[in-house]
């Protein structure tokens, strides 16, 4: 995931108030196989929290999707992560 496109989602956020791009790369980054980029698809989503509440049902689709085991412990994580505040 190019970290240009998450930026650019970000400012599209920002500007138009629309959050559901930027929560679904963040997804899409959290069900890569690569650590690193389940790492910065956490952070970025934990970073624009109070805009992702109203897509969690993005998150629960990732893990009835087939991903493998240790993406769905990360996305559960951040699941609970998000469902504190």
């Amino acid at each position: 995931m190019c970290p240009y496109r998450l930026a650019a989602a970000k400012s599209v956020g920002r500007t138009f108030g629309e959050w559901m791009h930027a929560t679904a790369m963040c997804v899409e980054m959290l069900k890569d196989s690569s650590e690193t980029s389940r790492v910065i698809g956490a952070e970025c989503l934990l970073s624009i929290r109070r805009y992702v509440r109203d897509h969690l049902d993005l998150l629960e689709m990732a893990i009835a999707d087939d991903a493998p085991w240790d993406v769905r412990l990360d996305i559960e994580e951040i699941l609970a992560e998000l469902r504190k505040q």
